[in-house]
């Protein structure tokens, strides 16, 4: 439910896991307002770096791919 901890605990409380799914306002709250610590939720840094290697693998071969190997916007066509 939305507005809800999907952690559990909220103020101070066990760490907020990010990465593994959806955040609750609460869990945003806890960590902007009362200094609750942030980790990574388990197989999200393996996640990152599959994505990172596709990212790469993308620009090596020159793609052209909105916001990853061009600008965005108005100057989407613009290489950077």
């Amino acid at each position: 439910m939305e507005g809800t901890s999907s952690q559990g605990e909220g103020r101070r409380g066990a760490p907020v896991a990010i990465g593994g799914g959806p955040l609750a306002i609460a869990d945003v709250v806890a960590v902007a307002r009362h200094g609750t610590a942030v980790v990574l939720a388990p197989g999200a840094r393996e996640r990152m770096d599959a994505s990172r290697a596709v990212a790469l693998e993308i620009a090596a071969r020159g793609d052209a791919v909105y916001g990853l190997t061009t600008s965005v916007g108005v100057r989407k066509r613009v290489r950077v």
